[in-house]
């Protein structure tokens, strides 16, 4: 959670960096959604196993290995979106994820 935390901290303090290579209006609406999805599972899945785990939350470990598998799904989502940025689209978005700022 700590991590988490520190993550959505520093998106907040220094910002993203501008989107380039992305033209077309859907790509850039899904690549809004993946990091927004991302963002609120890395919240909610070790909420909810934690209230399952510790407090016996009815439905919580139900919502923990949900949350997992679509975290897992997101994830391999915006790492192909990275790679095809990458090489179809001749971005420099990998260069810039990659890069220590």
């Amino acid at each position: 959670m700590v991590l988490a935390a520190w993550r959505l901290w520093l998106r907040e303090t220094r910002g993203v960096p501008p989107v380039s290579g992305i033209e077309h209006p859907a790509l850039r609406l899904l690549a809004r959604l993946t990091h927004l999805v991302i963002y609120a599972l890395i919240f909610i899945v070790p909420l909810s196993g934690a209230a399952a785990w510790f407090l016996q939350v009815p439905g919580a470990g139900l919502v923990h290995v949900l949350g997992k598998n679509v975290l897992l799904y997101v994830v391999l989502l915006h790492i192909a979106g990275a790679l095809v940025q990458h090489f179809v689209l001749k971005s420099n978005v990998l260069r810039q994820m990659l890069a220590f700022r």
